[in-house]
């Protein structure tokens, strides 16, 4: 007996092993990331790290700026309410973060300052906003972005575990994940911006609740139920509270982990005793999380400058740009001020496009039925969002704000060909294929790094030599380590999701 409970720890490390392997990469390029973009260099990142700041010290529901009422009212330390300024790049891909000369004398001497992130919910805040109490300065804000991309990951991991569950093989799931991974998610989950959060706890609470349904209809319950338990709460407190967008993707995915099964359990046994923990789960979340918006003070937005236009032609407008969204979604970075370049888009879209041929010839039609609607979904949002607030905000949507379906449309097809493929005849084919999918999207990863930190070392205007010989500005660590970091974490990261010909999974 004293001999079979570490042969069972050790077959459930062995099958868990990748999963937890793949994680770890990915947190190391996002890591990788945060050290390679300057401060203030992802998309609003000085309003959502004063917002962080100001939560960890208290200040969670805060009145209007005197300099702007469209912005809550905060008091941080100096080097947080200088950040703004900071960001004198943004926008102009010619300009280096070297723009920025000043410096507070006395950093930790409080200023006040406004935010527009006041109306977000702080949970997101409180993860990653802690070590601005206990450290100061540029180590402050860097450990606030690792944290961010340490919680992506640790969501993403949550996905691929829940995926493992009900019996996924490792290899082909992997393969499909890292290659639908795009370079602005992993971009962004290494800054302090809440998109890519919610995208991976979006894959999280599709995956674990799809698992959960499944071994509910297996009358499979133990420990690894109530695992799963704690992971879809975990993660539908997350989604809920990133953005208020998150409630629509955390109902998608609800609803597309229930329907795929063709033995899915009846309407009427949600109100059974064996549903009741996940009902508890999903109605105390929501509503804990729905009183947030009712807290929200009255902002003057009259202000806010705006592209004006009326809801129809917003709606028509992000209809003919749908192509565009997709690309930023892919590859845009900076303020919307470094797009990748369009080789090593195509590179990453050919990987991405291979992944879904084999995904259409071997996956459950199930499954594909639930990845069509989580990019219907993706698609079609920009256009109902932009119909709806346009007349009071403008057009506003980007390509990042989609993340989250387009990541649960990956996962989607990911596991179901990973299932197929335990039965399918043509397994060898299948495994060159996705490793040469993988090799494409490793290689878009490294390029995409490259071209944006030459944005940010010499600016895009200058030679291409000037990158290491005259570089006007020096990311932590020396451009060479990061970027060598970036190879080794990209090229683990792809090892461990090489398909195997010889190894049944």
């Amino acid at each position: 007996m004293t001999q079979l409970v570490p042969a069972a720890i050790k077959a459930r490390w062995n099958s868990l092993a990748r999963p937890v392997s793949f994680t770890i990469g990915f947190f190391l390029m996002a890591a990788s990331w945060s050290l390679l973009t300057p401060i203030g260099g992802a998309p609003d990142e000085p309003a959502h790290i004063i917002r962080a700041a100001a939560v960890t010290s208290g200040q969670v529901i805060t009145p209007a700026w005197v300099g702007n009422p469209a912005y809550g009212a905060v008091e941080v330390p100096s080097y947080i309410a200088e950040l703004p300024a900071r960001a004198c790049f943004a926008f102009d891909d010619e300009v280096t973060p070297d723009c920025y000369a000043g410096s507070s004398a006395n950093q930790q001497t409080l200023q006040t300052t406004g935010t527009s992130a006041a109306l977000n919910s702080p949970i997101y805040y409180w993860l990653v906003g802690w070590p601005s109490v206990i450290l100061s300065g540029d180590v402050a804000i860097f450990t606030m972005r690792i944290v961010s991309a340490a919680l992506t990951a640790a969501f993403l991991g949550v996905s691929l575990v829940s995926a493992w569950s009900v019996g996924t093989q490792a290899h082909r799931t992997l393969a499909m994940v890292f290659v639908g991974l795009s370079p602005a998610l992993t971009f962004l989950a290494g800054s302090v911006n809440p998109n890519a959060l919610e995208a991976t706890s979006a894959a999280a609470v599709y995956l674990s609740s799809r698992a959960l349904f499944h071994r509910w209809q297996s009358r499979r319950d133990g420990s690894t139920t109530v695992v799963l338990h704690i992971a879809l709460a975990c993660s539908l407190l997350v989604l809920l509270n990133t953005r208020s967008i998150g409630f629509l993707w955390a109902a998608l995915a609800l609803l597309l982990a229930y329907l795929p099964s063709s033995d899915r359990p009846a309407f009427r046994d949600f109100l059974s005793r064996r549903w009741i923990p996940l009902d508890l789960i999903v109605i105390g979340v929501t509503a804990a999380s729905l009183s947030w918006l009712l807290l929200l003070p009255d902002y003057d937005q009259s202000g806010t400058p705006t592209i004006e236009m009326t809801g129809a032609r917003a709606a028509l407008e992000a209809v003919m740009s749908s192509g565009a969204l997709l690309s930023d979604a892919i590859g845009m970075f900076g303020w919307l001020d470094t797009p990748a370049p369009a080789a090593s888009i195509a590179l990453w879209s050919s990987a991405a496009g291979v992944s879904v041929v084999v995904s259409v010839l071997t996956a459950q039609r199930s499954a594909l039925t639930a990845a069509l609607a989580f990019f219907t979904v993706a698609i079609a949002t920009p256009v109902a969002v932009q119909a709806v607030i346009a007349d009071e905000l403008g057009y506003i949507w980007q390509g990042r704000y989609a993340l989250a379906p387009l990541l649960c449309t990956t996962v989607a097809l990911a596991i179901s060909v990973a299932h197929r493929a335990r039965q399918a005849d043509h397994s060898s084919r299948l495994t060159f294929v996705l490793n040469g999918a993988v090799i494409m999207s490793a290689c878009a990863h490294i390029a995409i790094a490259i071209h944006v930190l030459r944005r940010y070392v010499t600016g895009l205007d200058r030679p291409v030599g000037e990158f290491l010989t005259a570089p006007a500005w020096t990311p932590p660590f020396g451009i060479t380590a990061l970027l060598t970091a970036l190879l080794i974490a990209t090229s683990f990261t792809a090892a461990t999701c090489w398909v195997r010909r010889e190894r049944a999974d």
